[in-house]
C-alpha cells in the first residue's frame, strides 16, 4: 500500500458527516474491513487537509515618523485679522549715542555753592563772576534760615527783609513778635499786640514792646 507524500488537498466533500448509508453498505461488502480502514483514513486525512496549518504569525511593520518641519513664519505670528484687527505693538529702536571724544568737565565752582553751609544758612548759592557765593535772587534766600527771620529777599548779594509780607509770615513774627518792616532791611516789633502773642511771651514773659523789641 503506497503513500501518497503530496501536499493534502480538501475534497469536494469537506465539511459533510457521511451517511449510515455508506456505512451500511460499506459493512455489507465482502471486502467491509478493508474498505473501512481504507474509508477511516481518507477521512483523517481529509479532515486534516481541511483544518489546514494555521498562519504564521507576523509582526506589524513598524510605523514610518512624519519628518518634523517647522512651521512658517505666518503660522507663528498672528495675524492682525486674528488678533481683531490690531498690530501687536513694536518697540522701536533704541538710540545708541557715541561717547564724548573728550572728558566733559565741569567749571571750577560748579556745585560749590550750592554745596556749602552757607547756602542753607544766608542764601549765598550761586556764584558772581569772580567765583564768590552770593545771593543772587529770592530764590536762592527763600529755602534759607534767613528767610525764617524774615530775610527773604536778595538784595546786593545778600537776603535781607524787603517788605512787610516778608516779616509777616516769618518765624520773626510768630517768635518774637517783629511783624513790621522798619522801611530798610529788617523786621522790627511795633505793636504791644504783636509781643503778646508771640511764642516768646508765652515761655518767657517778653509780652512789652520796649522801642522796637519785645521785652519781659
Amino acid at each position: 500500500m503506497s503513500v501518497h507524500a503530496g501536499p493534502l488537498v480538501a475534497p469536494t466533500w469537506c465539511g459533510a458527516v457521511p451517511s449510515s448509508r455508506s456505512s451500511s453498505s460499506a459493512g455489507s461488502s465482502p471486502f467491509g474491513y478493508a474498505s473501512v480502514v481504507r474509508t477511516v483514513s481518507f477521512m483523517v486525512m481529509g479532515l486534516t487537509a481541511c483544518a489546514g496549518a494555521p498562519p504564521p504569525q507576523t509582526e506589524p511593520a513598524p510605523m514610518a515618523m512624519a519628518p518634523m518641519v517647522p512651521a512658517p513664519s505666518s503660522a507663528r505670528e498672528p495675524s492682525s485679522s486674528a488678533t481683531g484687527g490690531v498690530t501687536p505693538a513694536v518697540e522701536p529702536p533704541r538710540r545708541v549715542f557715541a561717547p564724548p571724544d573728550e572728558p566733559v568737565a565741569p567749571r571750577a565752582d560748579f556745585g560749590k555753592c550750592l554745596r556749602s553751609r552757607m547756602c542753607q544758612f544766608e542764601g549765598y548759592c550761586s556764584p558772581d563772576a569772580n567765583g564768590q557765593c552770593i545771593a543772587q535772587s529770592n530764590d536762592d534766600c527763600r529755602p534759607s534760615d534767613a528767610c525764617l527771620g524774615g530775610r527773604c529777599t536778595a538784595r546786593d548779594g545778600v537776603c535781607i527783609a524787603g517788605s512787610e509780607e516778608d516779616c509777616r509770615g516769618s518765624w520773626a513774627c510768630k517768635g518774637w513778635g517783629r511783624c513790621s518792616h522798619d522801611g530798610d532791611d529788617s523786621c522790627i516789633a511795633t505793636s504791644q499786640h504783636d509781643c503778646q502773642v508771640s511764642t516768646r511771651c508765652q515761655r518767657e514773659g517778653e509780652c512789652t514792646l520796649q522801642g522796637d523789641v519785645c521785652a519781659p
